[in-house]
């Protein structure tokens, strides 16, 4: 169910977001994880919930048990919109959608306030039901959206019963895409006693580039329930993750030369930049050469002045001598506003580059 964690993170998102750009960073990270470990829960309860209209004798409460279920599909329609948004905002810092964003996130705090309001009041109603045996696959996922080629993840998910009678012989269809291949499975349990949740995992590998499908089917035997999760993986090369770093290394040269800072300070934050897509430009004519170990070096060489340049501008304003410190003889060059924009795209930058030397050509 919604919670007051969440409904508290949207309130500081939408107050900070302007004015102080790590406090509103924070506020969406602590949102996301309030919602990935509320996800779960929430969908055993919507799903015991969704069972009840039409068994209900009482008006009051089946308008309570449709209250909940509105205000959860608005919800969870609203949630992955501003998620999506509020962190391109943070990434880009474009001022023009400050307004926009904050509209967004007040609008989110309302849905969340309604719909937890709507769980309270259906919350005992939903507790007494008494419900035969229910499969349900909750929340597959993979660990990180793009998948190098060659490299394994884990597609984790929630194999549950949401019914209140042992759940027996339980039987998996799995189907994946040519692109991708199923190495290994845990946790596909055959029964499961009453209410309980029992962790699954897929291991893929990502065998050819472009956007694939997984999908896990989990039918209860005996009384004829069955689940679906489908997945959507995206598997890229070498030369397609360097396309990808050559593109932020861009944006952040565009954004540094476009913003207020003195010329030396500029000249100082883009050289490291043009240095590091020199050498992503040579991994990746090496990796169109089929030189796999050559493509790696450059790789190698671009995530090391990476890091000094994530250095650098982490350092700024702090005492040499003393880290961490902020000394008053030593001024602070960079905006607290672009220094968080630039930290934020150096770390998605990184990550492309450590994909990138996994990933097969």
């Amino acid at each position: 169910m919604s919670s007051e964690a969440i409904i508290d993170a949207l309130a500081r998102f939408e107050q900070n977001v302007e004015s102080d750009q790590a406090a509103a960073t924070d506020a969406l990270a602590e949102l996301v994880t309030e919602y990935s470990e509320n996800r779960v829960s929430e969908e055993i309860f919507t799903r015991r919930a969704a069972t009840l209209p039409g068994t209900l004798t009482e008006k009051s409460a089946s308008d309570k048990v449709n209250d909940l279920m509105g205000a959860s599909v608005t919800a969870g329609f609203q949630r992955a919109g501003f998620i999506t948004s509020g962190a391109t905002v943070l990434e880009t810092g474009d001022e023009s959608e400050y307004e926009t964003v904050k509209n967004h996130a007040r609008q989110l705090r309302e849905t969340e306030e309604q719909y937890l309001a709507a769980s309270k009041d259906a919350k005992a109603i939903v507790d007494s039901a008494s419900l035969p045996p229910v499969i349900e696959l909750f929340s597959f996922s993979p660990t990180e959206e793009v998948l190098p080629k060659g490299a394994t993840d884990d597609v984790t998910g929630e194999v549950t019963n949401v019914g209140d009678d042992r759940l027996e012989a339980i039987e998996y269809d799995i189907e994946a895409e040519d692109g991708i291949s199923v190495r290994a499975t845990s946790g596909l349990v055959e029964s499961l006693s009453a209410n309980a949740r029992h962790q699954a995992t897929l291991r893929v590998e990502g065998v050819r580039t472009g956007r694939h499908s997984l999908t896990v089917v989990a039918t209860g035997v005996e009384d004829k329930t069955r689940s679906y999760a489908e997945v959507t993986l995206t598997v890229r090369d070498k030369s397609q993750l360097l396309a990808g770093a050559i593109e932020i290394i861009r944006g952040m040269v565009d954004r540094i030369d476009e913003s207020t800072l003195n010329r030396g300070v500029k000249n100082a934050l883009t050289s490291k930049l043009e240095t590091t897509e020199k050498k992503v430009l040579r991994g990746q004519d090496a990796a169109f050469a089929g030189k796999a170990k050559k493509a790696d070096r450059e790789i190698s060489t671009a995530s090391n002045t990476v890091s000094a340049f994530a250095n650098q501008i982490e350092n700024d304003g702090l005492d040499a001598n003393q880290s961490g410190k902020k000394n008053s003889n030593s001024k602070s060059h960079i905006p607290a506003q672009l220094k968080n924009v630039l930290l934020g795209q150096t770390a998605s930058l990184e990550e492309l580059l450590n994909q990138a030397e996994v990933a097969a050509l």
